[in-house]
Parts: C-alpha cells; sequence; structure tokens
C-alpha cells in the first residue's frame, strides 16, 4: 500500500494510532508527519508496504521508438529511484545514478529471462533486445 502523498488531512483518531508521538499529534503537524511517525513505528504498529518495501528501490521509464507501418523498432528502459525523503515528495521519482541504474536494469532482465525478453544495461540505460 503505497502512502499518499497529497493528503492535506487526516481524520483526527490518526493521530491518536498508539505509537504516534507527541510532535506528530500537535496542531502544527501535517499528514507527512503523521505518516513518517507511523512508518518508524516497530511492527506490527508500522504498516508494511510503501515506495521502499521492494527487492530494488527502482522503476524505469520505457522510451519506445516505432518505424512507419507501426512496428516496434527500438525500447529503452531509463532507471529511475523514487524520493524517500522528505515525506512530502516521497515517490517523486529521479533520474538513477549509475549504480543503482545498473541494479534496476539488472533486475529487471532477470525477472524478465523466463519470458524470453532479454535486456542489456549500456550507457545508463537498458536495451531490450528485439
Amino acid at each position: 500500500m503505497a502512502m499518499p502523498d497529497t493528503v492535506t488531512r487526516l481524520p483526527a483518531d490518526f493521530y491518536l494510532s498508539p505509537g504516534i508521538s507527541s510532535e506528530a499529534r500537535s496542531s502544527q503537524a501535517t499528514p507527512a508527519d503523521a505518516f513518517e511517525a507511523r512508518r518508524s513505528l516497530p511492527a506490527p504498529l508500522s504498516p508494511p508496504g510503501g515506495y521502499h518495501s521492494g527487492k530494488v528501490l527502482g522503476s524505469v521509464v520505457a522510451v519506445c521508438s516505432f518505424e512507419d507501418g507501426g512496428r516496434l523498432t527500438e525500447l529503452q528502459l531509463h532507471p529511475v529511484v523514487m524520493t524517500g525523503k522528505p515525506t512530502s515528495q516521497s515517490g517523486r521519482p529521479l533520474l538513477a545514478d549509475a549504480e543503482m541504474g545498473k541494479k534496476v536494469i539488472d533486475y529487471l532482465a532477470e525477472l524478465s529471462a523466463p519470458f524470453g525478453t532479454m535486456i542489456e544495461f549500456q550507457g545508463g540505460t537498458g536495451h531490450v533486445k528485439l
């Protein structure tokens, strides 16, 4: 379950959840403060999931090229990572650096291989072999 980043209000009882700090309960606290406080709680009080619960902390933006007849000629995968801090910007995609980009593409290649899809990491992007 992903945290809703655009929430502007929460019900009052959310702030009274077990373990939520007094700072997150103050009249000046924002929903982002409350979500951050809840995320830092030990299990089982802290819910699983969110943007940072996977094996690799990233995703890709696919760029497809087609010929005039509509046939796919090239598929590039640009690796991105999701920001985590500040909470108000959590989940905003940014281009991955070379090291993280390789991890993202390698993981996607591992997941894709059983389906016969081959992906190579070249020049900071993934290239799907067509």
